[in-house]
């Protein structure tokens, strides 16, 4: 505990010497120590304690029954709390409220058999112009406590978060809802962004009859997207019919009620979740997760998140899976030994971004003793008089500099320590074969990989101590259903 003896102007009396007193820095508790006296020595009262305190200004949240008790009965030799200040409580931070479901659940649910009906996968959601997006409940001030002195102490205010604007929304003007501007569907993008965007459906398939489709808002295709064609849209998509050999790109969600097959020229890219039926042979990357209803054969599939097979007969065949947290299925690989690559816990992007934080961080350190000799330099010509003109304005840059350093690095602080708990957070990422795991699957963490080398039962593998562990899949401790 900081502690600080307390001293007045009359604390040089027997009083103050025979009783010591501490404060402790945050001025929230006094505590005594009381000398064990000789029975020829004249005892210590309470009135003495209560002298004692008062001197040193403690005169809030005396422990009156302790200080009764204590020169009569002890602890003595030993430092005892006499008093107690009230600690100021934080203020709440400020809390958003979703008018909608900001993190639907587009997955496929299979039955007993394991088959999946897509019409009752619930995509888009719409809104009225007008109507309410997100509720602020603003920070509170927190709640000011007193120090033994009885001085307050003040709180520390809870944090503000604002209403994140986008696309055709409005912030009411006490700045607590915001509000739809047109009817459309709602996008809600990285970074707790809502915008409202038109839908635009396309009744039959897109290919040379409709052309390209390029929308400023979510899109809703009835038919199929042909070989060669592109869909294009600034919030979700959702097509009910197969994706070709084309590329479909979406800053929101993609739905494909069908599968992705074809040639492996096509692309279907997400900023947030991809759901599928099924794919062959493709390339699907998310944001966020790719979910598919039945199988994954030979496709490249690149998820934020994670990459879930949802059915009970769902298989992983062939291919490379990329996904940050978690890759998961009924069978992994197949009974033919089918090379299958999956890769969880790389995201080199972090691990890069860490790296810069870490140059920059030494580079201001470096900056840092280059300029504090330079300052040094200038300012002792500038106290003789002799600082040129010309060099002033250098000075008061490296000052200033000088100045905003700690900022700054603080700064770089907060930024890898963000990142390194993103980092650590990848650490728990899993590959989990809830029937069947089968050799020729070469599972990856990182930069440690192990290629399954015998036919296994529900397996679950993580990566503990730089090697690869596989233990028994129990369904009933999986957190992540």
């Amino acid at each position: 505990m900081n502690v600080k003896i307390s001293t007045s102007q009359n604390d040089t009396d027997s009083t103050a010497s025979r009783i010591a007193l501490e404060i402790s820095s945050d001025q929230l508790t006094a505590r005594v120590r009381l000398p064990r006296l000789k029975s020829s020595e004249e005892q210590i009262t309470e009135e003495e304690i209560r002298d004692r305190l008062e001197r040193a200004g403690v005169v809030f949240g005396l422990l009156d029954a302790t200080i009764a008790i204590l020169p009569k009965e002890g602890p003595f030799e030993e430092l005892v709390t006499i008093a107690e200040g009230e600690p100021p409580v934080a203020g709440l931070d400020a809390q958003i409220a979703y008018m909608f479901d900001p993190a639907p659940d587009h997955s496929p649910k299979a039955d007993a058999t394991g088959r999946i009906d897509y019409r009752e996968v619930n995509f888009l959601q719409g809104i009225e112009e007008g109507h309410v997006l997100m509720r602020k409940t603003p920070a509170t001030p927190g709640t000011p406590g007193k120090g033994v002195s009885g001085e307050a102490i003040s709180a520390v205010e809870g944090k503000d978060r604002l209403l994140q604007k986008g696309t055709n929304t409005e912030v009411s003007e006490d700045g607590l809802e915001l509000k739809a501007t047109v009817s459309g569907a709602i996008v809600f993008t990285r970074g707790n962004q809502v915008s409202v965007r038109d839908v635009v459906t396309i009744s039959e398939d897109v290919d040379y009859s409709t052309g390209n489709i390029h929308s400023p808002g979510s899109v809703r295709i009835n038919g199929d997207v042909r070989a060669g064609f592109k869909v294009h849209a600034e919030g979700d998509i959702e097509i009910y019919g197969s994706v070709e050999d084309a590329e479909v790109i979406a800053k929101g969600n993609i739905l494909i009620k069908s599968g992705f097959m074809g040639r492996g020229e096509g692309l279907v890219k997400a900023e947030g979740n991809v759901t599928i039926q099924h794919v062959e042979g493709q390339h699907i990357i998310a944001g966020h997760d790719i979910k598919i209803g039945g199988d994954a054969l030979n496709a490249r599939l690149e998820a934020g998140s994670k990459v879930v097979v949802t059915s009970s007969e769902g298989r992983i065949s062939g291919g490379e899976i990329i996904a940050e947290k978690e890759v998961k299925a009924a069978f992994l690989g197949s009974e033919v030994w089918t090379a299958t690559v999956i890769k969880v816990a790389g995201d080199e992007k972090l691990r890069q971004e860490l790296a810069e934080v870490d140059e920059e961080m030494e580079r201001l350190q470096e900056d840092s003793a280059r300029v504090k000799k330079a300052i040094y330099s200038l300012a002792r010509l500038e106290l003789n008089g002799a600082l040129p003109e010309a060099q002033k304005d250098a000075l008061d840059k490296l000052r200033t500099f000088s100045k905003d350093l700690p900022a700054n690095i603080e700064g770089l602080e907060d930024i890898k320590s963000k990142l390194t708990a993103e980092i650590e957070a990848l650490q728990d990422a899993k590959i989990i074969a809830t029937h069947t795991l089968y050799p020729g699957v070469k599972a990856q963490f990182g930069i440690v990989y192990n290629d399954v080398k015998e036919e296994r039962g529900p397996t679950s593998m993580c990566c503990y101590s730089g090697r690869v562990v596989m233990d028994p899949y129990d369904a009933k401790q999986d957190k992540s259903q």
